[in-house]
């Protein structure tokens, strides 16, 4: 049976080709298993494979209340791809200590992801 599921895609941010970043969507729990900490689980498991691998940001658009306890912020400049009827809902973490702050940009996903409906 499967409980939770996340992924985590690789984006790019421009103008920075050489920033390492990826994008956690989506993430899923069975509802019967909510509030038990398996989102949590899978999102810091995820986290912490994507900062051994090198990444340097991870950009989500999600609730912050739930977002902000793994260290996601709506403080920075980089815009998503399509225009956000909630733009605090969209987030980045840096996992090497990059100052995100002054960050500005674009967002760039993988063409399954690049559909305003899905925004």
């Amino acid at each position: 049976t499967v409980l939770g599921h996340v992924l985590f895609t690789a984006v790019r941010v421009e103008p920075h080709p050489t920033r390492r970043a990826a994008i956690l969507c989506p993430l899923a729990v069975a509802p019967e298993r909510h509030k038990t900490g398996i989102g949590s689980a899978l999102v810091e498991h995820g986290l912490g494979a994507l900062a051994d691998d090198g990444v340097d940001l991870v950009f989500v658009l999600g609730d912050p209340r739930y977002y902000g306890r793994f260290g996601f912020s709506a403080e920075h400049g980089v815009a998503a791809p399509y225009p956000l009827p909630y733009p605090k809902a969209w987030q980045v973490r840096s996992l090497t200590g990059t100052p995100f702050a002054e960050l500005s940009g674009t967002l760039r996903c993988a063409d399954a992801l690049n559909a305003p409906e899905l925004w």
